[in-house]
């Protein structure tokens, strides 16, 4: 393993100098005073399980950012993909590592092996100095041209921040979804702290923000720890929590920075019922949440229950209970989703209009169809 260089020699590039260019003398880029100044240092991490299209479009978008004064390199973290990541197209001039896992550890172990490796200073990574920043970036997501830009600017001048997210927004309609989360301390509830168009001269407030795109200071991650290895879902809560905590940096949200990611409204939730209805309470006792905020949240998630039950989908109403039960419990066992629920064969939404076709046949043209609004 090769040492760390150490971070004491040239200073770094101020947020003027992310802009114009440099003046360069053999070699070593300087400022206005000639004294010796170096870039931001960013170290992507993400990982990835079976989605090599997904991937190759990240990473065709890490290979356009807008780099002037930051230096980037990634290291994609292949969760036991069926067919190794390392076969994927990496665009001219982006360097990355390709670590593989022997068993898919989720989101979580997937973050927390790419972090781990990289404050170590292992693989690719004891090829650089200590990043200034490490960007989570979810291998569905889809980053702008001046996405890190962004970030790294407010970083820079914003030294009481320790996570900064990207402005959330729909792949398919460009529609901001996200702009930082919020919990509610009254039920344990978590969603979008902002939405929509807001004043963007100005990081937004925020209780954590999501891993689908933030950047993170390095020094915060150090004295943190990691992400709870609890698979998927609210790992990234949890920890800018403690982060909060254990530093007094701040997490907030950067809507110019233009990150994309699927949001979860858009999507029908199956085994993922499981780890949201498990995780949720780690959270709420960091925050000290009292009883009556602890059972608004078991109601939530009972609720969510019996709609699948009433939906005809006992093995989704399942899962809401035996996620409760484990939290309860304190089980937080590394499942992994083709564990906890057999595929059940929904249908795609192209199929909907004769579906219904089909019913309107069998029960008559006045019947009434019934959505469930708890889903």
């Amino acid at each position: 393993m090769q040492p760390h260089a150490s971070l004491s020699s040239p200073a770094v590039i101020g947020l003027e100098a992310l802009t114009p260019a440099n003046a360069v003398a053999n070699g070593i880029a300087r400022d206005e005073s000639g004294n010796p100044i170096r870039p931001w240092r960013v170290c992507v991490v993400s990982p990835c399980f079976n989605r090599h299209k997904d991937l190759e479009l990240l990473l065709a978008d890490l290979g356009k950012q807008d780099l002037r004064g930051i230096q980037m390199w990634v290291v994609v973290v292949d969760n036991a993909s069926t067919q190794p990541l390392s076969n994927v197209h990496v665009p001219e001039g982006v360097a990355v590592e390709f670590l593989r896992l022997p068993s898919n550890t989720g989101g979580s172990g997937g973050f927390n092996a790419g972090m781990a490796r990289v404050l170590s200073g292992e693989g690719l990574s004891a090829h650089y100095p200590p990043p200034d920043f490490l960007w989570w970036l979810d291998s569905d997501a889809r980053a702008s041209k001046r996405a890190l830009r962004e970030l790294v600017r407010v970083m820079a001048r914003r030294k009481d921040i320790g996570a900064l997210g990207s402005g959330m927004r729909d792949v398919s309609t460009g529609r901001i979804w996200e702009i930082g989360g919020k919990i509610w301390n009254r039920n344990g509830a978590i969603g979008p702290a902002a939405t929509g168009a807001i004043d963007t001269r100005f990081p937004s407030r925020a209780d954590y923000v999501a891993a689908c795109s933030a950047l993170v200071r390095r020094d915060a991650i150090e004295r943190t720890g990691l992400f709870p290895d609890n698979f998927i879902y609210y790992d990234d809560v949890d920890w800018c929590v403690r982060m909060r905590l254990a530093t007094g940096l701040k997490s907030r949200a950067c809507v110019r920075s233009r990150a994309y990611h699927p949001p979860a409204d858009r999507r029908f939730a199956t085994w993922t019922r499981y780890y949201i209805s498990r995780n949720g309470f780690s959270m709420m006792t960091l925050l000290n949440h009292g009883k009556r905020a602890r059972m608004k949240r078991v109601l939530a998630e009972v609720n969510r229950a019996v709609a699948q039950a009433i939906m005809g989908l006992p093995e989704l109403s399942e899962l809401h209970l035996r996620g409760l039960d484990d939290a309860l419990h304190n089980r937080f066992e590394k499942v992994e989703p083709k564990n906890i629920l057999k595929p059940l064969g929904f249908k795609p939404y192209k199929d909907l209009p004769a579906t219904l076709d089909e019913l309107r046949a069998k029960h008559g043209p006045n019947a009434t169809l019934w959505a469930h609004p708890l889903l």
